[in-house]
């Protein structure tokens, strides 16, 4: 069977704008194998969408409660979404799942929002 394909996007409540958080998650999301976005939010917030293997995405949500160094987190808010199967008969048997909000690889830095 193969792995689990998941979806979620979190809202990482603190002192997390300013301690290189948004650049830490880039770094932890690469090394875990996801693909996905960061961004700062005006509310002081950072927000994040990834998108990969269900146990990769829990670690990190579990990183996320702690952040770097220099960051007070007190909160995570977490939403698990279900990946959209890719539409055509040609990406579905390649076994793709379609996320037109994601980057096709990697894990990137967005513009504050």
């Amino acid at each position: 069977m193969g792995e689990s394909i998941s979806k979620a996007r979190l809202k990482v409540v603190g002192r997390v704008q300013g301690v290189f958080y948004r650049v830490s998650t880039r770094e932890k999301g690469q090394a875990l194998g996801l693909r996905g976005w960061v961004r700062n939010r005006l509310d002081g917030s950072v927000e994040i969408l990834a998108l990969g293997n269900k146990v990769e995405l829990e670690k990190l949500v579990e990183w996320c409660a702690e952040g770097p160094s220099g960051a007070r987190v007190d909160r995570v808010e977490t939403e698990w979404i279900e990946p959209q199967s890719s539409s055509s008969k040609e990406e579905r048997n390649s076994g793709e799942v379609s996320l037109p909000d994601c980057p096709g690889e990697g894990f990137v830095i967005e513009d504050t929002v």
